[in-house]
């Protein structure tokens, strides 16, 4: 009898210890990919002190402000180029808008003004909710826009996850915006998550499950449904897909299936030869900035 109740404590203890690691395991993994924490936090005002030493970096810049949802404060680099038109561009995944620019170069070269944004901690949280908040900060800065010059003409460019933040607003309607450019963007969260997982060199399948049913069971969180193909079959303006052939973080088939998902008058595609991910800028300058102008000319924007 005595060793059937120490047979029962052992399992019950392992149950616990089992349901315990599950939820610290899927928990941990949250917080280190996604949670806004304290040590993000630090980066984050760390990288707006550089802002303001470093925006010689930008030729007649200036920050701007919104306070958003959750009170945080964001800044982003403005710079009037004596343009009726305005880019806003949204940088990628740990990136800052210092990072962005060689795209503001470029785009002031082809007769616009910029808005270069910042996302949550450099972009370095993108699970769904955070997705939400940063759909919901880009019409705040569209609502800024509106203070800063009579725009009638907006264009949205987003790099990487950026691109995802800025088909978020498909849905929604703001007749300004005219067209969307997105550079190595990925057509499903939940793919991309696992795709990037797979390269990892102690990766874990059973501990990335641990984590995806952690994210549904207790973030209500399911990032198959983070699909930004789906987002594109609402499109009723143009989009400008941009990839690099060799792009080792985000397949370059994910573009063509974003492509796929688009009314063929409304889209248009260009895969740039050995290039990777977010480097067809600098690798094929010439093609990347002429690609971007006849799209643009295309739609009279």
């Amino acid at each position: 009898m005595k060793i059937l109740y120490f047979i029962f404590i052992i399992i019950s203890a392992l149950v616990l210890i089992f349901l315990f690691a599950d939820i610290m395991i899927g928990y941990l993994n949250y917080r280190n990919i996604f949670q806004r924490n304290g040590k993000m936090r630090k980066k984050f005002e760390k990288i707006y002190q550089q802002d303001k030493r470093e925006l010689k970096d930008f030729s007649n810049a200036q920050l701007i402000n919104i306070v958003v949802e959750d009170n945080t404060k964001f800044e982003a680099i403005y710079q009037d180029n004596n343009s009726s038109k305005l880019v806003l561009i949204v940088h990628g995944y740990g990136q800052d808008k210092q990072s962005l620019h060689e795209w503001s170069k470029l785009f002031k070269s082809i007769g616009f003004d910029e808005l270069l944004i910042d996302l949550y901690f450099d972009g370095g949280v993108v699970d769904g909710k955070t997705i939400q908040y940063e759909n919901n900060n880009i019409n705040l800065w569209l609502d800024k826009a509106k203070g800063l010059k009579d725009y009638s003409q907006i264009v949205l460019m987003g790099l990487g996850i950026g691109g995802t933040i800025v088909m978020g607003i498909l849905p929604q309607k703001d007749n300004r915006v005219k067209a969307i450019i997105c550079d190595s963007c990925f057509d499903n969260t939940l793919k991309q998550v696992m795709f990037l997982n797979s390269k990892k060199k102690f990766k874990s399948k059973l501990f990335m499950k641990i984590f995806l049913n952690y994210l549904i069971k207790n973030k209500k969180i399911n990032l198959k449904k983070l699909d930004n193909c789906e987002l594109l079959k609402q499109s009723k303006i143009p989009i400008l897909i941009l990839h690099g052939e060799n792009d080792k973080i985000t397949p370059v088939e994910m573009a063509y299936n974003l492509y796929a998902s688009l009314p063929e008058k409304l889209s248009q595609i260009n895969i740039f030869k050995n290039s990777g991910h977010l480097e067809s800028i600098k690798t094929n300058n010439y093609l990347y900035k002429n690609e971007i102008k006849n799209f643009l000319n295309k739609y009279n924007i």
